[in-house]
């Protein structure tokens, strides 16, 4: 029978971001134990005949930052390898299930949200908009996926919506009436007191 392992994510930082992003990003200790990977796969698709051992890896590349437009990019691709050698990819095409997994983001980030937009080459699959999230003092955002290529996470924190104090719209309301009856009462008595008076 053979021995299927997921392996633990250990993110990893392109060159061409910040050295001290790099840092902080690769020495994450989220706990990305329970993504439903490995029961999400469909082992049937892959090349795993007469394996003795199966390991499963959701490879975490963070490959831009951009702190002007406050966005990262995140490429993930769910790799195998048999017998200790990496085979490729576990296409799309083999996923039949949602597999949950933490992103981790920098300290820095003062936002509280994040647009979240799943993209495959130009092709946009799925756009969400998600809450930051705190593990300790670890920031992570937690994305909900069927498949895998591009996540570019922009970070925001949402406009608050000026609600209309139901409160003002009564006092508006009782107003209006009073100044209603108030009007009603002033021709009233002046028609009874013009009465009166043969005016």
């Amino acid at each position: 029978e053979d021995k299927v392992v997921l392996l633990p994510i250990t993110p990893s930082v392109d060159d061409s971001v910040d050295s001290e992003i790099k840092k902080e990003l690769t020495d994450t200790t989220l706990d990305n134990s329970k993504t439903g990977l490995l029961e999400a796969i469909d082992f049937d698709k892959l090349e795993i005949e007469n394996a003795n051992l199966v390991e499963v890896k959701l490879n975490t590349t963070l490959k831009s930052y951009d702190e002007d437009t406050k966005t990262l990019i995140y490429d993930i691709k769910p790799t195998y390898y048999v017998d200790n050698d990496e085979v490729g990819t576990i296409p799309n095409s083999a996923i039949n299930g949602k597999i949950k997994i933490k992103l981790p983001i920098m300290s820095s980030i003062t936002d509280t949200h994040v647009k979240v937009i799943h993209k495959s080459g130009d092709t946009i699959i799925d756009t969400k908009n998600l809450e930051i999230k705190k593990d300790g003092e670890q920031k992570y955002v937690e994305i909900e996926t069927e498949s895998f290529s591009n996540f570019i996470l922009s970070f925001y924190t949402p406009t608050i919506e000026v609600i209309e104090n139901p409160k003002t719209l009564n006092t508006l309301t009782i107003s209006i009436i009073l100044l209603i009856v108030s009007s009603v009462s002033f021709t009233a008595i002046s028609y009874v007191f013009k009465k009166r008076n043969n005016l």
